[in-house]
Order: structure tokens, then C-alpha cells, then sequence
């Protein structure tokens, strides 16, 4: 992550990372086959599980969807998710691990979700967590708790019955 931070996403190579690591390439490659999956492997680490909610129905699904905003949200605006997530997008553009990367992310988060609010499909899932990554990558603005709880609210609408 310091070589994203310092250096931005073209910097990350296996060269990079192994001089910095003091270990030889060959192990780099050996355990994860490419950068893009290096930083996919740390993606998901930063990633931080759901607490089970208290809340009841609608408001369930709300405090849910709130809490895996704020979670999303703290991701975005901390420097090691923000270099993380530079990194998978650069290297996604040309490289079909890091598009895979990418993909196994929403997946699990989706899978997370779904843990405490049944079957979303990857459509859904994008309409519940779409505006919050709109907001940071394409507006540049940081979602505040009114922000993250109006998308939550939004969201638990789309879940109504």
C-alpha cells in the first residue's frame, strides 16, 4: 500500500513490491499470480464484516444498509482504501485479474448484505451502493452521516415489498 499511496497504481509491480518486501519476486508471483490479485487479497481484508442489526422489518434493512455505508464510506475516504481501490481501477482497465478483483468485491459485499437481508441481485446491489461510490469516485464529495442515512433510507425503499 505505501507504493500506491507514494508512488500511484502504475508503480505497483511485483519488482516493486519484492524490493520493498525484501523477498524474491518469485514469491510474489508464486502466491498471487499477479499484482491485481495482491491488491484484491488486500481489498478484502479492509473490508470489515456487518454487526447484526437491532432493528425490526423496514428498519432493519435500514440500519443495515446504513451500516455498510458508513463501512463503504469510512473505506473511501481512509488513504490505504482509497490507494487500494485506485490501484484495482487502474489496473482493471487493462487487466482482466484486476476486473476479477473488482467483481469478487461486490460479490462479497453483496454476499454481507445478504446475510441479514436475503437474496440481492448484482442490479440491486448496485442500486443500494451505486450513489454513496457515485458521491466519492465521480461528484468528489465526502458522504456525511445525513448523506449515508438518505441513501440508507433510499435503499431500504428499493427493499420494501
Amino acid at each position: 500500500m505505501e507504493i500506491l499511496a507514494e508512488q500511484g497504481a502504475e508503480a505497483l509491480t511485483f519488482a516493486a513490491v519484492a524490493e520493498r518486501a525484501r523477498v524474491a519476486r518469485q514469491t510474489l508471483y508464486r502466491h498471487w499470480g499477479t499484482p491485481a490479485r495482491l491488491l484484491g487479497e488486500t481489498l478484502g481484508e479492509l473490508a470489515p464484516r456487518l454487526a447484526p442489526p437491532t432493528g425490526k422489518g423496514g428498519e432493519q434493512a435500514e440500519e443495515v444498509l446504513y451500516q455498510d455505508l458508513s463501512h463503504i464510506n469510512d473505506f473511501l475516504t481512509s488513504p490505504a482504501g482509497q490507494a487500494v481501490l485506485a490501484g484495482v481501477i487502474v489496473h482493471a482497465t487493462h487487466d482482466e485479474a484486476a476486473s476479477e478483483v473488482l467483481s469478487g468485491f461486490s460479490n462479497e459485499r453483496r454476499r454481507e448484505l445478504q446475510r441479514f437481508l436475503g437474496p440481492l441481485d448484482p442490479a440491486l446491489h448496485a442500486a443500494l451502493v451505486g450513489p454513496l461510490f457515485f458521491h466519492h469516485l465521480l461528484a468528489r464529495r465526502t458522504a456525511d452521516e445525513e448523506v449515508l442515512r438518505t441513501f440508507a433510507r433510499q435503499g431500504a425503499r428499493l427493499l420494501a415489498p
